[in-house]
């Protein structure tokens, strides 16, 4: 017997709601059989802009289960470099600073009180900052910034740093250009 598709959320602490759906085949109802499905309800929910490692959906939710994909969105007037040394991946690690007439590209995710606690302990060398983000429309949203007193030089992201942004930015439908300029500056060739 498999597992209930909400144990995952319910083992994790996530609230969740079920709903009981229907099975049809071909424009039919078969109203005896029916499947179980499980959603996280977000409460309080805030939305965070990512623009490194966590656009990727695998590091995203393995990192905060239960956080939810809204899409790709676009922060003006700022620019990515790479300028951590990261203990966790090598090279560097990216981050953003304010350049006007430049745009980051990212992705935006619906997070709960307790993803942001978890996302504060892998960030412990970032600060959290409010930012408005547009997806069409302008969105508040929260990121992360380099702390001063951890900001060096623009340096390289290591290779797999770099393969998480992109595919990233990739499953998330990122502008090509965006992510062809970003992996150009590093010597790699676009998607």
């Amino acid at each position: 017997m498999g597992v209930c598709p909400y144990q995952r959320y319910r083992e994790a602490g996530i609230p969740y709601k079920t709903y009981f759906v229907l099975r049809t085949t071909k424009y039919e109802i078969r109203s005896t059989e029916y499947s179980v499905v499980a959603f996280p309800t977000v409460s309080r929910s805030t939305r965070y802009f990512a623009y490194g490692s966590n656009m990727a959906s695998t590091v995203m939710l393995e990192r905060c289960p239960g956080a939810v994909p809204l899409g790709a969105a676009r922060l003006d007037d700022h620019r990515l470099v790479f300028r951590l040394p990261s203990r966790r991946w090598g090279g560097h690690a990216a981050d953003i600073t304010p350049e006007e007439g430049l745009s980051v590209w990212g992705v935006l995710w619906e997070v709960t009180p307790d993803h942001l606690e978890i996302l504060d302990g892998f960030e412990a060398r970032y600060d959290r900052y409010r930012i408005s983000a547009t997806n069409g429309v302008p969105v508040d949203a929260l990121t992360y910034r380099v702390k001063p007193e951890h900001v060096s030089a623009d340096g390289a992201p290591d290779p797999r740093y770099l393969d998480h942004l992109t595919k990233g930015a990739t499953e998330h439908a990122l502008p090509a250009e965006y992510i062809s300029s970003v992996l150009s500056k590093y010597g790699v060739r676009g998607t």
